[in-house]
């Protein structure tokens, strides 16, 4: 599965800062508020074959804060799983991506097959 990476600390804040306006009529979740996560983190983090410690960077959190969301000593804040569902949806669209392209691949080769056999079975 594709990754999601980020460039710099300065961009990653402002991706996150973006990812916390999100409506919360859509999202259901109001400031402030703790949700458990901590499976779905662990299982989002290690589908993107990240450390803990890349994460906690990438949420912009202490890696302890992140070890505790994960084994359930404490609960995530509810921005968490706003970031984990876009995290989602991105890596669902970069799948989709990727298929169409090795779709449209193998339709590239079968058209350059068909071509090559029809000048061959004109000779």
């Amino acid at each position: 599965m594709p990754r999601i990476g980020t460039t710099t600390k300065g961009d990653t804040a402002i991706k996150l800062e973006n990812a916390l306006r999100l409506d919360t009529a859509r999202t259901g979740y109001r400031e402030g508020e703790w949700v458990d996560e901590g499976p779905r983190l662990r299982q989002f983090r290690t589908r993107q074959e990240m450390s803990q410690q890349r994460l906690a960077e990438f949420l912009g959190v202490k890696v302890g804060a992140v070890s505790r969301w994960e084994t359930g000593k404490q609960r995530c804040p509810a921005w968490v799983r706003r970031v984990l569902t876009l995290g989602d949806e991105i890596a669902q669209l970069q799948t989709t991506l990727l298929v169409e392209r090795m779709e449209a691949a193998e339709l590239r080769r079968e058209n350059w097959l068909l071509r090559q056999w029809k000048i061959n079975s004109r000779h």
